[in-house]
């Protein structure tokens, strides 16, 4: 017990460091994390976004090309792997992985995002324009599901009017 709280513990000061732009610290806490268990694909993945950061290209691929054995199914890994091709030059190999993402998770808006940016680079503009419509669509969806779920007034009047309750500011 005491060492998964002890990984817990350094994979949220990985964490901290990471959401902090210390992406040299974050990286030592996910290492720590991945020497216990080295199937941890979420520490793979946060482990390799540092490395990204950092420009340790390799090292983050690495991350990601775990990540991806330990549990194909994800689409964040195969995004952040394509990034590391994309800034590589090997754009044809991005564009696999923004394909593998999209594929995965329909809706995984930042894979559309990103091949739309290789391909306007490769000029293949058909095609970036339907990722940026599809980008467009999914920002505008995600907006709007995040204004509906934190509607305060809304939702404060949906629990009086469920409880049967009348608002006082209205009788």
């Amino acid at each position: 017990m005491a060492r998964k709280e002890h990984s817990q513990d350094d994979f949220s000061a990985g964490m901290h460091a990471f959401l902090n732009n210390r992406y040299e610290d974050s990286t030592t806490s996910f290492s720590r994390v991945i020497g216990k268990d080295p199937h941890n694909r979420l520490a793979l993945v946060s482990r390799g976004a540092a490395y990204l950061q950092l420009m340790k290209l390799e090292a983050a691929r690495d991350d990601f090309d775990r990540a991806i054995a330990v549990d194909a199914r994800s689409a964040k890994p195969f995004h952040l792997r394509g990034l590391v091709h994309d800034r590589q030059g090997h754009s044809r190999k991005a564009l696999d992985d923004f394909s593998q993402a999209i594929e995965r998770d329909p809706e995984y808006g930042a894979a559309y995002y990103s091949r739309s940016a290789v391909y306007t680079r490769l000029g293949e503009h058909a095609k970036a324009q339907e990722d940026i419509e599809a980008f467009t669509l999914l920002t505008e969806k995600n907006v709007a599901e995040y204004a509906e779920e934190n509607n305060v007034w809304r939702s404060h009047h949906m629990t009086l009017e469920d409880g049967g309750i009348t608002d006082p500011m209205h009788r």
